[in-house]
């Protein structure tokens, strides 16, 4: 496979790769709820974690 097909092959799988982020993101934050449900003192904050998933955290 040369690089240029496969690079196509990338583009056509864009759907899937924002499913991919998604899940991923989900993933993150399940895991930063379990952590601050089993110790919120050491969890990262919500904040950061939000920023993490792609979720505008901004002040306003």
């Amino acid at each position: 496979m040369t690089l240029k097909e496969y690079l196509l092959r990338l583009v056509d799988n864009m759907p899937l790769l924002e499913k991919l982020r998604e899940y991923w993101a989900i993933r993150r934050a399940a895991r930063a709820l379990e952590e601050w449900k089993s110790d919120p003192s050491t969890a990262r904050p919500w904040r950061e974690v939000f920023t993490e998933m792609g979720v505008n955290v901004s002040d306003e």
